[in-house]
Order: C-alpha cells, then structure tokens, then sequence
C-alpha cells in the first residue's frame, strides 16, 4: 500500500468528526489545526487499527510526522507492511 491509498479514507473520517467542514491541508498540523483533540486522537488510532489491520505503538505518538495526514498514511503504510 502507498499513502495515496489510504490517505482519502483516512481524510474521510478526519472530515466526519468535523462536520462543520473545517477545510485542512494534507501537511497541517492536525491538532493545531483544530480537526482532531485528545478524544478525537483516540478515534482516530482505534479507526487506523481497525480499517488497516494495525497496532499503532505508544512510539508511534512520537513520530513528528503524526501529526498531520500526510505522515500518518507514511506511518499506516510502514506499520502494513512490518
């Protein structure tokens, strides 16, 4: 798998948690950005864990490229093809 392959189903649930239609860049700091909060990051790994077959790491948190969507289809693909 390639991150342009999971990032448009990854974007979809990101949009589906802010059905206001916060507008976001695959590059913007999801957090910062307002689009995801603690609860919401929660969401967002039990998502990643299920739609992808992964287990996401506490490490994983640590990863700069976590936070926004470009970085996290890089991870997923990583952690599918470990």
């Amino acid at each position: 798998m390639q991150p342009d392959e999971v990032r448009p189903q990854i974007r979809s649930f990101l949009q589906s948690m802010k059905p206001d239609g916060v507008a976001f860049s695959d590059d913007d700091d999801l957090v910062t950005r307002g689009i995801v909060d603690s609860l919401g990051l929660r969401d967002l790994v039990a998502f990643l864990e299920q739609t992808f077959t992964i287990v996401i790491e506490d490490a994983v948190f640590f990863d700069s490229r976590w936070s926004s969507l470009n970085g996290i289809a890089e991870i997923v693909c990583e952690l599918r093809s470990a």
